[in-house]
């Protein structure tokens, strides 16, 4: 057996293993350890789901300038208006949540963006062709899984019409994971903000690229630590029990898995016919 069937192995293991034990004491979990009066949870909640969107509009407008320089790129105009669309929304949606705390906000973000933005295309434009088609990729695989990630979620939440914890009447209104309410208005599982944390594990896609050791381990330790912070963030506050946090995440590493296989094959197929 490979170290990559081992890991997977392993994962999957540790995967059901935590459904079982989330089953069991999803209620009991929560109750011991919510604190919704904390500000940092609550700042959490506010502004934890900015982080895959902001990095939705970088990856969008690599998506456009590098289907720009590729002249022979199949679909190219496709591409081009799908990298623009998915950065403009992106900026639309962060705006807004900036806006919602303050006008101050609004502005720091606009600017800090359109720099950070220039800077990019810039780069880009002098940028080898080599380099523009890994990030090009990396890109499309990162707008594929976003997508997966939100339609999956949305259904999700609306078939499974699970009651968060904060929205509890009686310990009789609870339901554990396995067994779906079906369309109730309850949105709890799984959990959206944990999905949207989940997605910077796009970042793991640069570690063949990345030659300092240190680099490479922050490629996974960063995204993980994202991650577990949102989880535990999501279930202290009450919105969330610690399945949904688990199945949150399970939806975006699914999700990024089948964009990678997806452009990778796409890309097999187009190198194999020219």
């Amino acid at each position: 057996m490979t170290r990559r069937n081992i890991r997977i192995v392993c994962a999957v293991t540790g995967f059901l293993t935590l459904c079982i034990i989330f089953g069991i004491y999803d209620f009991e979990i929560s109750f011991a350890v919510v604190h919704p009066s904390w500000r940092m949870l609550q700042l959490l909640e506010s502004f934890g789901l900015l982080a895959a969107p902001f990095l939705l509009l970088f990856a969008g407008v690599c998506v456009a300038v590098c289907a720009v320089k590729q002249q022979h790129l199949l679909h190219r105009k496709r591409h081009i208006v799908a990298g623009i669309g998915c950065a403009a929304a992106s900026a639309g949606y962060c705006l807004f949540i900036a806006a919602k705390a303050s006008a101050a906000a609004a502005i720091v973000f606009l600017d800090v963006t359109a720099v950070l933005v220039l800077l990019l295309i810039k780069y880009l434009l002098h940028a080898p062709a080599h380099i523009c088609e890994r990030l090009f990729h990396i890109s499309l695989i990162y707008l594929l899984a976003v997508v997966f990630t939100l339609v999956s979620v949305c259904v999700l939440k609306l078939c499974w019409g699970r009651i968060r914890f904060r929205q509890l009447c009686t310990p009789d209104d609870f339901s554990p994971w396995f067994l779906p309410q079906g369309v109730t208005g309850f949105v709890s599982f799984p959990s959206g903000h944990t999905a949207n944390a989940a997605l910077l594990f796009i970042v793991t896609l640069f570690v063949p690229y990345v030659k300092h050791r240190a680099a490479k381990w922050a490629c996974y330790i960063l995204p993980a630590v994202w991650t577990i912070v949102m989880a535990v963030s999501r279930v202290m506050i009450g919105a969330h029990y610690a399945s949904d946090v688990l199945f949150g995440a399970a939806v975006s590493v699914c999700s990024l898995y089948l964009a990678k296989r997806f452009v990778e094959k796409k890309c097999a197929l187009k190198n194999k016919s020219s």
